[in-house]
């Protein structure tokens, strides 16, 4: 998923991540060295894949690169920060080769604070393709992400995910004006694991200027996990429920270069809190005719 979301690093060395912070901040210094003429075709209309959980039904602007990178930090409330501490750096790339639809990859590193272990997020290849395009007036707009996650962190003690894990999402949203509404529901499946999975996310948001857009999103993730208990003849199942509500915004300092900052919550026990900080840059490496 975008996801794997819950796969977070359980870090809270803020020497270290000072370190990773410094480190996206370099390369995203780099990137701004990029001559100002090679800017998006269509001014603030740069669409990365992020902030949020929510996947909107719009591609990127075709023959648009979008470098992307995240650092989220997540913390169960009411416990010391070096045993419920999380920490995860993400990184993806994302291109649109026609029109109407983009693939991209990502990755990312994880620190694990208790078990004084470092790991890599699993890696994972995605394609957004728009059906429908979004119109005016409320006009929906639909599309799908199909999405591949492959393992990291095989056969070690800080192993996040075992197998080709292949996900699917259902995307719809709409815009009135200044404000937009998206849903996303979606499923996954880990056959070495047992597992199936059942997302969805309600995001509402609204743009100020067209520089500066705000939302607010609710999601929730369903895992079954399939077994054999002991002394059983046939096979049981458990359901992992997570509810969580995120807030946020991203601002466009360029054209093609954004930020973003989320903070969001856990909605049941144990409760926890999380903030996330994003940087999102679009380079064009083709002009339109």
């Amino acid at each position: 998923m975008k996801r794997l979301k819950s796969i977070l690093c359980r870090s809270g060395n803020p020497l270290e991540c000072g370190k990773a912070l410094q480190g996206a901040f370099f390369c995203f210094l780099a990137l701004l060295s990029v001559p100002a003429s090679a800017q998006p075709d269509k001014t603030y209309n740069y669409n990365p894949g992020r902030p949020g959980f929510a996947y909107g039904s719009s591609p990127l602007i075709q023959h648009t690169l979008s470098v992307e990178a995240y650092v989220n930090v997540l913390g169960e409330t009411g416990r010391p920060w070096d045993q419920s501490g999380v920490l995860v750096n993400g990184y993806m790339l994302r291109y649109s080769p026609v029109k109407r639809m983009e693939i991209g990859i990502g990755t990312g590193l994880n620190r694990d604070w208790t078990q004084k272990g470092t790991s890599l997020s699993p890696l994972y290849l995605m394609a957004r393709v728009n059906v429908v395009e979004q119109g005016e007036n409320g006009k929906p707009g639909l599309a799908f992400v199909g999405q591949l996650n492959f393992p990291a962190g095989w056969k070690s003690q800080y192993a996040v995910s075992r197998g080709v894990i292949p996900s699917l999402t259902l995307i719809l949203d709409q815009s009135f004006g200044n404000l937009w509404v998206a849903y996303n529901v979606g499923a996954d499946w880990s056959v070495m694991d047992n597992n199936t999975g059942l997302f969805y996310c309600v995001a509402l948001g609204g743009m100020p200027n067209e520089r500066l857009n705000l939302y607010g999103e609710i999601v929730g993730d369903h895992n079954w996990v399939y077994g054999i208990e002991d002394g059983a003849h046939a096979p049981s199942a458990r359901v992992e429920n997570t509810f969580s509500f995120r807030f946020g915004g991203d601002y466009f300092l360029t054209e093609c270069f954004k930020i973003d900052l989320s903070v969001g919550t856990r909605l049941h026990s144990p409760h926890a809190l999380e903030a996330e900080l994003g940087f999102s840059y679009g380079i064009p490496l083709k002009k339109r005719p």
